[in-house]
């Protein structure tokens, strides 16, 4: 370590430095300038306690001035261990905070770097004596990274002060940009240290931190996590895949590898293992055999190129109605998908096919999750599990298209969430045939129903009720809404919130706003987005009620509590379809059954939904288990209508 005046040739040289410290420094009188250079290579050696070299300098700062025996000796010595550990300070904040415990061991490698501090100099004026006093210049300039002066080969001193990144092979400090376009230099994404790729480096997934793919860590940062240095562990799957967890709850179940079977492994991760094995320190001692053994998914393969891409929330893609044939005696099926917007989309059609539901799936990938690899890695996995391994041979369409997408949403702020997009589907497609190994995905690695951000939200088009039908399909809810039913709640799993506000339909200037509603397919006045009938979108009702879940029995739950409304505001709707709205007065008939709603909102929904001829007992099972059949009964005996609970609640188990 060594003082030099900012007058000293080493530093007024702009052909070959043109330094900053004369812009930092304040010019005040009787303060003088020095630069304090402080090699990198003995920064390992301050940062263990050896400062050898710190009796030195200090005396040169005192004698700078005046003579040593000018100071009172305290006085002297406090002025001393103050300004040392301010130095202190600053490499301490620096390495430790920049450079993790391996990197510090290539520092003594550094022969002709240095970092530079400005040092300030000037007489105090005490009670006692006039003394001498020494500080750090300008520490604002510590919001930045410090100054680094290299020697080159003529012995000229360059500055190397923005974008610094330290190579192990040297031990020296780059132009981080120009070691990044070196071809055998690749960044340790956990330190920051610059390695050989081939020798030091090896690719894995981050389970909690947000790596769009796989990164490159270094061979010691893998060990460090391993032996317990930092809160976290690595497992290994056996075939592509070393997936680190900042979770140390993470691989709790899981076993271990054996360090005989690792170094066996051929390819980049067998390389890396017997990087680890060679390593001889005592600390290094069986750290292979503390890997774990990671369980493998079992994904399928297809054959079909699916858009995997996370869109923008405001994308659209091409609307296609999916069902499922029976296929001749065999009872295998063959599926159907079509274009929204053909003439034989009618409510007719539709009373005979059946309603056809989109939806959003609002979550995050979870923490614990069972797929370990990087969060994108399981959202692209997600939408394929979602189709049949043989899409889309078993499919007629119109074009080609997915069956699920993924979007952002606004109301995720966590960056692991992300929203489902379904194609409408039809109610006996979601009960069927979605694959069951979507829903076991689904469930292991995505979470929802701990999140007030997540929710579930529910297409249903417009054209697949007539006028009549939806007038009573929207009443039935909008009566919910008004009397905050405990059935709705159920199966909700909330009730009114922010993302879904319980208000009533409106349509100003009619006598029979729910009705006006119906017919216009909109509301008037503000129509806000967040309505839990949202009302905006010109072909579909969105219903936004759900509770994000992510639990199969839970999601056909709510499916079935939709298409029962749907069923029961088709049958009811059956006896007034000859009404001519436009020039007749609302029957009686429809008034009186309007008032029943009205009156008995939850009670009458159950009593119709047990009645209808056009569901079975297992299309409602989902829907009675999600309310909870201890609960109907109740209801149902309260309103005298238990022996509807006795005959009609005998639902097949899920």
């Amino acid at each position: 370590m060594k003082l030099y005046p900012a007058s000293d040739s080493r530093y007024s040289n702009r052909e070959i430095w043109h330094p900053r410290f004369d812009t930092i420094f304040r010019d005040e009188p009787d303060e003088t300038m020095y630069y304090l250079e402080i090699p990198v290579m003995y920064w390992s050696d301050i940062l263990n306690g050896d400062y050898t070299d710190w009796d030195y300098i200090t005396d040169e700062l005192e004698e700078l001035s005046y003579p040593r025996e000018s100071l009172p000796d305290d006085y002297a010595e406090e002025n001393a261990i103050n300004f040392r550990s301010s130095v202190f300070g600053k490499i301490n904040s620096y390495v430790k905070s920049s450079i993790l415990w391996h990197m510090q061991d290539q520092l003594q490698n550094n022969t002709n770097q240095a970092m530079v501090l400005g040092v300030s100099v000037w007489t105090e004026v005490t009670d006692i004596t006039n003394a001498v006093r020494y500080r750090l210049s300008s520490p604002h300039y510590w919001g930045r990274q410090p100054h680094i002066l290299s020697n080159d080969s003529d012995g000229n001193i360059r500055q190397i002060s923005t974008n610094l990144a330290l190579a192990k092979d040297t031990g020296r400090f780059e132009y981080k940009r120009w070691l990044e376009t070196q071809r055998p230099y690749t960044q340790c994404k956990l330190c920051g240290l610059f390695n050989k790729t081939r020798t030091d480096m090896v690719p894995v997934y981050h389970q909690q931190r947000r790596w769009q793919n796989r990164k490159n860590v270094c061979i010691k940062c893998v060990c460090s996590l391993v032996k317990g240095d930092n809160l976290g562990d690595v497992g290994y799957d056996g075939e592509n895949q070393l997936i680190i967890s900042d979770n140390d709850t993470t691989y709790n179940h899981l076993d271990y590898h054996n360090k005989d079977y690792l170094v066996t492994i051929t390819g980049e991760y067998g390389r890396a293992f017997r990087k680890i094995a060679e390593i001889e320190d005592e600390w290094h001692v069986d750290i292979l055999n503390e890997i774990k053994l990671v369980e493998t998914i079992d994904i399928p393969t297809w054959d079909y190129s699916f858009d995997t891409s996370i869109h923008a929330w405001n994308w659209r893609f091409p609307i296609f109605l999916t069902t499922a044939r029976p296929y001749g005696d065999s009872g295998s099926h063959f599926f159907e998908s079509h274009s929204l917007g053909y003439d034989w989309q009618d409510p007719d059609w539709y009373a005979n096919t059946g309603p056809y539901f989109g939806a959003e799936f609002e979550c995050f990938v979870r923490n614990d999750r069972q797929d370990l690899r990087a969060n994108n890695e399981v959202k692209k996995t997600a939408i394929k599990m979602f189709h049949p391994t043989d899409y889309p041979t078993a499919y007629t369409q119109d074009a080609e298209h997915q069956l699920i997408y993924a979007k952002e949403d606004g109301s995720l702020s966590d960056g692991d969430g992300v929203e489902f997009v379904s194609q409408p589907l039809s109610y006996d497609y979601w009960m069927n045939h979605v694959p069951e190994r979507f829903w076991d995905y689904f469930r292991n690695n995505f979470r929802a129903r701990n999140s007030s951000q997540c929710g579930i939200h529910v297409h249903i088009g417009w054209e697949s009720m007539d006028v009549v039908q939806r007038y009573i399909f929207l009443y039935f809810l909008n009566r919910m809404n008004l009397s905050s039913s405990e059935l709705l709640q159920r199966v909700a799993g909330r009730g009114s919130t922010y993302y879904s506000v319980w208000n009533s339909l409106v349509y100003q200037g009619s006598r029979d706003q729910v009705f006006q509603v119906a017919l216009e397919k909109t509301q008037t006045g503000d129509n806000p987005k967040y309505n839990s009938i949202n009302t905006r979108h010109a072909d579909t009702i969105e219903l936004r009620y759900f509770q994000g879940n992510t639990g199969e029995n839970s999601i056909k739950g709510i499916f079935q509590f939709i298409n029962g409304l749907y069923r029961i505001s088709d049958e009811l709707a059956n006896p007034h379809r000859d009404w001519d709205y436009t020039e007749e007065e609302q029957p009686e008939e429809l008034k009186f059954l309007l008032e029943g709603i009205k009156e008995q909102t939850d009670s009458t929904f159950l009593r119709q939904l047990m009645n209808t001829e056009r569901l079975t007992a297992d299309d409602m099972k989902y829907f009675v288990n999600r309310v909870g059949i201890d609960w109907i009964r109740t209801k149902l005996n309260d309103e005298e209508y238990g022996y509807m609970a006795d005959r009609y609640l005998n639902v097949p188990s899920i």
